[in-house]
Formats: structure tokens, C-alpha cells, sequence
């Protein structure tokens, strides 16, 4: 299973493609994404994550109709906003 960017954590909005590929195919192998996200990707070998929500958090494995490939646990954090981050930022100096 590859990753497309190769991080198995990324933030809110974020994109990434999950893809399936076997080496040393012969090409006679359908391959497909199996997950435990709570919003299912379609039974393709590649599926593409445009705006990445908490949601797509999960496990990402590539199965064929004999057997399944090992697990990619993908997370997707909520980033701060830069309202938040200034707030957060201001109460640590005063608190320093």
C-alpha cells in the first residue's frame, strides 16, 4: 500500500491518496481498499482523500479475493486555526 504524500498523519483539509499495488503482478490480480474509517472508500485500488476529515481516521489495508496486505493506520488531526493559535499563544506568554 503506498501513501501519496507518505504520512500516516496529516491534518483537516489535507490531501492524500491511498493506493494498492502489487509487485510482481502479472496484472491478473483485482486488488482493493478495505478500511475501518468511519466513511468507507469506494472498492477500488486507489482511493483519494481531497479534504481529509477526522472521519477518514483509520485502518487502510489492500486485499485481493484471496488475501489482505499489511495495515496502514492513517490519522487526521484537527488543525488550529490561527484565531486559536493566537489565542493559545497569547495565555502561554502571560502564564510564562
Amino acid at each position: 500500500m503506498i501513501l501519496e504524500p507518505p504520512l500516516t498523519q496529516i491534518y483537516s483539509s489535507e490531501t492524500v491518496t491511498v493506493r494498492c499495488e502489487i509487485q510482481e503482478s502479472d496484472g491478473s490480480h483485482e486488488m482493493f481498499i478495505m478500511s475501518t474509517a468511519k466513511l468507507e472508500p469506494p472498492s477500488a485500488s486507489e482511493f483519494r482523500i481531497s479534504r481529509a476529515t477526522e472521519s477518514h481516521s483509520g485502518e487502510y489495508r489492500c486485499c485481493s479475493f484471496t488475501t489482505c496486505g499489511d495495515i496502514i493506520r492513517l490519522t487526521v488531526s484537527c488543525k488550529l486555526d490561527t484565531f486559536h493559535s493566537v489565542i493559545l499563544f497569547s495565555v502561554l506568554s502571560v502564564l510564562s
